[in-house]
């Protein structure tokens, strides 16, 4: 207890920054430097080796396929994995044929998730898929007969009435999509959680 009290009227001042900088300076001089950890003799033998093997199988693969570098795309699979002897046909190269094969499965299974979202007691729509989907469906018709009886020229109607359709069917296609994605994300939680 044997502290004197500061005087009030002295006014405590924090020391400046020329002040407080050669101190860390002091202070880290003092300090043992941190030196970099020198590898041990096993992890210099695992490097090298390491480096051998990867400069042999460069050399293996230079002797091979040429001097040159050869992108891994451009090389034929049988010059990267030896000779391909037979391609199972459910694995060949896809035509245009397979191509469409696909593509209608998707649509049809894609319909198909539709069609059981709407039936699904388990499943509640969306508000937006609950209104949106049969207002979108109203304006289809509404569309067709709105240009087929109100316009007395015989090739504006026809235009205009296919492109009011293109963004009513992009937004059936939006509304539609999302509500499978979210029909889906309900039918994971239900089979992981019944």
């Amino acid at each position: 207890m044997n502290q004197q009290p500061s005087p009030p009227d002295a006014e405590i001042v924090p020391p400046t920054v020329e002040v407080r900088l050669p101190r860390k300076d002091e202070a880290l001089a003092v300090r043992p430097a941190l030196a970099p950890m020198a590898p041990t003799a096993s992890e210099e033998q695992l490097a090298d080796r390491i480096l051998q093997i990867i400069l042999a199988k460069t050399a293996e693969h230079r002797a091979a396929h040429g001097a040159g570098p050869t992108p891994a795309g451009l090389v034929p699979p049988e010059k990267m994995y030896g000779t391909v002897k037979h391609i199972p046909p459910e694995i060949g190269l896809p035509n245009s044929q397979s191509l469409w094969k696909f593509f209608v499965a998707g649509i049809l299974g894609e319909v198909k998730t539709i069609a059981r979202m709407y039936f699904d007691p388990r499943y509640r729509l969306s508000r937006v898929a609950q209104i949106g989907v049969p207002v979108l469906l109203a304006l289809y018709v509404l569309n067709y007969f709105f240009f087929t009886y109100t316009c007395a020229l015989p090739v504006l109607p026809m235009v205009a009435e296919r492109l009011m359709y293109i963004p009513l069917t992009l937004a059936l296609y939006k509304v539609l999509v999302r509500e499978v994605a979210r029909y889906r994300e309900v039918l994971a939680y239900l089979a992981r959680y019944g």
